[in-house]
This record gives structure tokens, sequence and C-alpha cells, in this order.
């Protein structure tokens, strides 16, 4: 059975919710108690691992659709236990060296463990009041908001490539591209300029005609190269990780309203996540309905910990306002 039980005391000099000045002054006791039993799966000297550990682990980093396939992965079930393993192994340095009698430190493991409460409490919150159904929802924001549905806009263009050769140097590379351009503004077509390059440099080239390719699907370089781009007129050469680039834009074609059966599933997931934030709003309200009372001197003695004795500010200036967003 594995136990971690601690008391926390803190004087109540930081402000706390909901109690009268007459009773902020008392002293705020904390504790926490957990137990739980499980069998052991694996054990490396002092450092063991439980059935209930491993379910831990993987309710907390895995989903849950996921689950059976990283379990079918050997490898991945030795690197799942040999990470716990690690972490039992800092647990039981962490008890040599004494740091669970420091208060610091247990305020610090209290509030990691109120931190995961509150997100296994939302994520119940979630499932428990998502709905069922979706599609009347997911309809109304179809026809009510149609601009949100609409496919990518799109571009056709003639794409010369001169790809990257590990037998070729740069400048070679360079020089091709440059000819290569020549004589497409020349006229000339795709498949005579990738014919020039073979006779002349021994260079083979990529000639493609390309029909409404959304922008997202292309390198960048040639995304914004044909964002500037004049209909009809041959790029300048491009560098991307693929080669050097020539491009001709032929077309752009505007984005196209989607049917109902294809904006369906993005308008459901819409309509999810919109109902579920709200709700999380509204039971935010709730909890932070209310006014924080300061206990007496409860600022200045807050500043004087960190010698900021110098600096002067009004309690009643200070207010509990949003909360601070959290490093990942």
């Amino acid at each position: 059975m594995k136990k971690w039980s601690f008391t926390v005391s803190a004087m109540a000099s930081v402000f706390v919710l909901a109690l009268s000045p007459a009773s902020a002054s008392e002293t705020l006791e904390r504790e926490l108690q957990l137990s739980y039993s499980s069998p052991t799966l694996v054990q490396r000297n002092q450092a063991r691992v439980s059935q209930l550990d491993v379910d831990a682990f993987l309710d907390a980093r895995v989903p849950e659709n996921q689950r059976a396939t990283v379990l079918q992965s050997a490898e991945r079930i030795g690197q799942i236990l040999e990470s716990l393993l690690l972490i039992e192994d800092f647990h039981h340095l962490a008890h040599e060296a004494g740091l669970l009698d420091e208060s610091v430190v247990q305020a610090r493991l209290y509030a990691a463990a109120t931190r995961e409460l509150r997100s296994i409490y939302q994520e119940r919150y979630r499932a428990q009041t998502e709905l069922e159904s979706y599609d009347t929802q997911a309809r109304e924001l179809f026809l009510t908001q149609s601009e949100r549905f609409v496919h990518p806009a799109t571009v056709s263009f003639d794409h010369f490539l001169v790809p990257d050769e590990s037998d070729r140097s740069e400048a070679e590379e360079m020089r091709a591209i440059l000819a290569a351009y020549e004589r497409l503004s020349g006229g000339a077509s795709m498949a005579e300029a990738s014919a020039s390059m073979q006779n002349d440099a021994g260079l083979a080239a990529r000639a493609d005609v390309l029909e409404r390719v959304a922008p997202s699907d292309l390198v960048p370089q040639v995304a914004s190269t044909l964002s500037i781009s004049e209909a009809g007129v041959w790029s300048d050469p491009v560098r991307s990780r693929l080669g050097w680039h020539l491009v001709r834009l032929t077309a752009q074609h505007e984005g196209e309203a989607m049917t109902w059966e294809e904006a369906r599933s993005v308008a459901v997931n819409m309509a999810r996540e919109r109902h579920l934030t709200l709700a999380l709003e509204r039971l935010l309200r709730e909890l932070t309905d209310g006014s924080a009372v300061f206990a007496e001197g409860a600022i200045a003695e807050l500043r004087a910990r960190y010698g900021l004795e110098g600096s002067r500010m009004e309690e009643d200036s200070v207010s509990a306002g949003p909360a601070i967003p959290e490093a990942d």
C-alpha cells in the first residue's frame, strides 16, 4: 500500500475567501492524506510500480481510445514502467533528503495535488455536461454562420523544380535554375526547359501543372511567392528545403461554401465546444461570485516577507483579480 500524508500550516496573512475580518487572523491548517493498494508490477531496488500507478499514468497522459494501442507495444510498456520507476527513485531520494519536512515543499505538493484535482474535476464536469447529440445546435450554426463553413481558397499554377541533390553543389543548381528561368520567361515550355537542363548541366527537373491546391499544402516559400504573383508570369527563383522553384500562377479560386454533409462534423465539434465552454464559464462565475476578505495587515506582511517594507501599498486597493495563467 502506498501512503502519502502531510499537514500544511500557514499564517493567514495571505488573503482568504469568505471569511470575516475577525476569523481571518486565524492560522490556516491544510491536510492531505492519500493511500491506495495495488499489486506490484515491477521493482528495482527500493522503487516499485503498481498496477494503479500505470492506470494513473494512462488516465492522465493517454486518451482512452489510444490506450489499447499503447499497451500492444512492449517497447512503450517498458518506457512507461521505466519512467514510473525513475519517479519513484526520486521520491525516495527526496524522502532521504528530508524535503517533506520543509513547509514550503509541503505547500507546493498540496498545491500540485489541488491543481490536479481541479483538472480531473473539469474533465468529469465536461463529461457530465455533454449532451447526447449536438445535431440541432450544429445545424443552427451552419445556417446562421455560413461564413465559417467554407472550403479554403486554392490556386492553380505551373511548377518547375530543381531538387536538391547531394552530389551537386548549390552553385551548380543556382546556375541551372537561372538558365531555366531565362528559357521559360522567353517562352519555352517546361518540357523544353527541363530537356535543356538535362543536356547542359546533367540535372533533372520536375515540371508539374497543379490545379486547385490549398496554399497550406505548399512549402511556405512557394505559398508566399504565389500570394504576390501576377497571373501568367514566371516568378523569380525561390529556394526551399526541397530545392529551387519557379512558379507561374494560372488561376486563383475563391473558397466554396461547404454542403451540410461536408460541414456536419466540423459544426458538431464547434457546437459541442461552445456548449461546454459556456457551461464551464458559468461554473467559474458561480465559484468567483463574492468578495475576497483580507486579514488585517495581510498585504504589508506579504510584501515584508520579500523585502519590500519600504514600498507602501494600501490594502483596500488590492483585490483578487483574474487567475494568473499557469505555465505548461
